[in-house]
């Protein structure tokens, strides 16, 4: 699927809307806020968090951890046990 916006306008949309600077960033947070949902659902409640970090759209849990921990201020692990 294409969009009508420029490159351009949307980096502006997303830096001026979300306070992101760069799309990652938007990008993390909104699968930030998935894992989160993930990890509230008592259903997920025991799934291991490498399954939340993939099923999320993080590609390793390296990199969900230091997402996790660069957006939150805890790790996925701690903010879990906080959660129960």
């Amino acid at each position: 699927m294409r969009l009508s916006f420029s490159e351009a306008s949307t980096r502006k949309l997303i830096h001026t809307e979300f306070g992101c600077e760069h799309f990652r960033i938007f990008l993390n947070r909104y699968r930030i806020e998935q894992a989160i949902s993930l990890m509230k659902d008592p259903k997920k409640g025991d799934e291991k968090l490498i399954a939340i970090a993939f099923d999320s759209g993080f590609a390793s849990l390296a990199s969900f951890q230091r997402a996790f921990k660069r957006e939150t201020g805890v790790t996925a692990s701690q903010w879990r046990d906080r959660e129960i």
